[in-house]
């Protein structure tokens, strides 16, 4: 799946040094939340710790993990940093940032308004959208709710810009406007192909998902969440646009990165400028309680009727890597199949996945980012996903 990008530019890579060296304002909190949970009766809960123990000894600067079975109840566990220069042990009150688990949150936002009867899944995009701002992105006056929902509209993704980032990385004081990202970013970029004929992840999808839910909601991103997610869920420790101080909210953990030269940096002012200007496609703020609470409320049916759970759940072969629907992967184990979502971003590296067959949630967070590949990546997405599904499922250690 689209875990990490490949690509960057060595002009990215020193403009990023030089941002990341600048002094930080914003440390993480000294968490003191403590979320009632199972630990101390859960048989995996030696396991479950020590494979936490041993991911941060490989590199990992702190991991935060909730999970949820049947029989064992629920399992929070941490191990590492939340903020090292602070030497602020990882909690599990701790707050994370999304990155991509927010398109699951935004696909059920659109998919409600489908519910209610305001939008359709193959009405155009165009409907809902300015003028100025369907005319200006290839695709855009052709493209479906479904085609941005599944990623197969063709519309280019503004993080394939270099700008992007050369931009956001000198600036982490600038906030962009959606309209202003879309100008800079996305304007007169060609099209990857024409709707419906391949797949292409794509976070202008999400970002013009974000501008529909709000014009035909008459709401704010953030508040027709709270309203339709975040209350409704009793999501206590979950924040989006809405929410006072955001990106600043308590308990928030510090982020890092790694440069070519292998060194662990600092980036939480890049992280939280990112959570702030970004529009759809990231920027929820939660613990991984609070994250797989709500996978599993997605996919088990909980906040979509049956017709459109099952439309959410109809995944296709989008690459050789992975399976999508819309706005959620299905990810196929060695043990069973589930659904969820993955994200990666600046200085976060996300999971959150239901099993249905099994009714197994969880959520895993690392204050850990992917933008500049390092073999810690593959560390976290590929190896230790494998590792802690081998427990769940058969109560087995690395």
């Amino acid at each position: 799946m689209k875990k990490y990008k490949l690509i960057i530019t060595l002009t990215i890579i020193l403009f990023a040094i030089t941002s990341c060296n600048k002094e930080l304002n914003i440390p993480s909190d000294a968490c003191n939340m403590e979320i009632p949970n199972n630990n101390e009766n859960n048989p995996k809960a030696e396991l479950y710790q020590k494979l936490l123990d041993e991911y941060c000894a490989k590199g990992l600067p702190g991991l935060s993990l909730a999970i949820e079975t049947p029989d064992e109840g629920l399992y929070l566990g941490t191990s590492g940093m939340a903020d090292i220069e602070r030497n602020i042990e990882m909690q599990t009150g701790h707050i994370h940032h999304s990155a991509s688990i927010a398109k699951s949150f935004v696909s059920a936002m659109t998919l409600l308004l489908v519910q209610e009867g305001k939008l359709d899944l193959d009405d155009l995009a165009k409907n809902y959208l300015p003028e100025d701002i369907y005319s200006n992105i290839f695709n855009a006056d052709i493209a479906t709710i479904r085609q941005l929902l599944n990623h197969s509209s063709g519309i280019y993704t503004f993080d394939d810009n270099a700008s992007m980032f050369v931009d956001t990385f000198n600036d982490t004081d600038g906030i962009l406007s959606i309209e202003e990202l879309f100008e800079n970013y996305v304007y007169g970029m060609p099209a990857y192909f024409a709707p419906g004929e391949d797949h292409h992840y794509s976070n202008t999808n999400f970002s013009l998902l974000g501008m529909i839910i709000e014009n035909v909601s008459g709401q704010t991103l953030g508040d027709f969440m709270q309203e339709k997610i975040i209350a409704p869920l009793s999501l206590q420790n979950t924040y989006y646009k809405s929410s006072e101080n955001y990106p600043n909210v308590p308990n928030l953990v510090n982020s890092y990165l790694i440069h070519f030269d292998e060194q662990l940096q600092n980036c939480t002012d890049l992280q939280r400028h990112f959570s702030n200007f970004a529009y759809g496609h990231e920027g929820v703020l939660a613990n991984p309680n609070d994250f797989a609470y709500f996978m599993k409320q997605l996919v088990s049916g909980n906040i979509l009727n049956q017709e459109l759970t099952k439309e959410l759940l109809t995944c296709k072969q989008a690459s050789d890597e992975y399976m999508y629907g819309l706005g959620v992967f299905e990810y196929e184990t060695d043990y069973e199949s589930g659904y969820g979502h993955t994200g990666g971003a600046i200085g976060t590296m996300t999971y959150a996945i239901y099993f249905p067959e099994s009714d197994v949630s969880f959520s895993i967070c690392c204050n850990l980012g992917t933008v500049f590949y390092n073999n810690l990546s593959p560390t976290f997405y590929d190896d230790l996903l494998a590792d802690l599904l081998k427990v769940v499922f058969m109560g087995e250690g690395a």
